[in-house]
């Protein structure tokens, strides 16, 4: 038998364990990056904390059912401010009990809820989720859920390139959400720099509508191979350039290490 209450403790505690951190450490902060280290940090160190004589995970170990899981779920959506527990995370996939997940995270759901399914199925790693997240940037309202559906692509890694890949070459120009699925992109591959995403990056480049965040994308992407991409199309477009790409794109040639001051 689990013990609500238990749980509800245990929820608690965690949320000002990071609290607590957070207070600590955020006059140190200077970036997101950070500010997540930071995060992930206290949450790895809660992990070993002791809360009356056991470890977290031995509370989360005894989710032996569905109906006990949907159960814990529901209140880590109502009390946890930062994800949910990494061993809460790890009794989820172990158990593989994944349908309740999969309905908040696709379906009309609380906000709160839905957002923390979808970080959730990004953690899970199943290809067949790629396309649902894809969908939902897509048809979603609310921004908070698109940025979660997109860093859960990101969280799911390589095997989302095919689908995001096919479904920006199917655009006729880049808009909107469909930077969503180039920032994952770049993020996905920003390591191992594939030639096959190099290649369609500068595509995509090229039939953006907004050339500023293109160019973005493509400095973070920290590919030094786009610098004479870059150059020969400010110097092909200058004239026709709108003042704030043209300076994005001047920015991100110097950012990868190339010269722009002479065009």
């Amino acid at each position: 038998m689990i013990d609500d209450k238990y749980f509800e403790v245990i929820f608690k505690n965690y949320n000002l364990k990071i609290q607590n951190s957070c207070e600590e450490g955020l006059m140190y902060i200077k970036s997101p990056y950070q500010y997540e280290q930071l995060i992930n940090k206290a949450r790895k160190e809660w992990e070993n904390l002791e809360i009356e004589d056991k470890l977290p995970e031995e509370y989360f170990n005894l989710i032996k059912t569905k109906e006990q899981m949907k159960k814990v779920f529901d209140m880590a959506c109502d009390i946890c401010d930062e994800f949910i527990p990494i061993s809460f995370l790890n009794i989820i996939q172990k158990l593989g009990i994944f349908d309740f997940v999969e309905k908040y995270a696709f379906e009309n759901t609380k906000l709160e809820k839905q957002i923390l399914a979808i970080k959730v199925i990004g953690k899970i790693k199943k290809d067949e989720y790629t396309f649902k997240l894809i969908d939902i940037i897509y048809k979603s309202n609310e921004e908070l859920v698109k940025e979660s559906a997109r860093q859960a692509l990101i969280d799911i890694g390589e095997i989302a390139i095919y689908e995001v890949l096919k479904t920006l070459r199917e655009k006729e120009k880049l808009n909107g959400d469909d930077f969503h699925l180039l920032i994952a992109l770049i993020d996905i591959d920003k390591e191992k720099k594939t030639d096959e995403v190099f290649k369609n990056l500068k595509e995509f480049f090229r039939k953006s509508n907004d050339k500023s965040i293109a160019a973005r994308c493509i400095a973070e992407y920290n590919d030094s191979r786009a610098i004479p991409f870059l150059r020969g199309f400010l110097k092909r477009n200058l004239e026709e350039l709108k003042d704030d790409d043209a300076w994005e794109i001047r920015t991100a040639i110097t950012l990868l290490g190339g010269i722009e001051d002479d065009i």
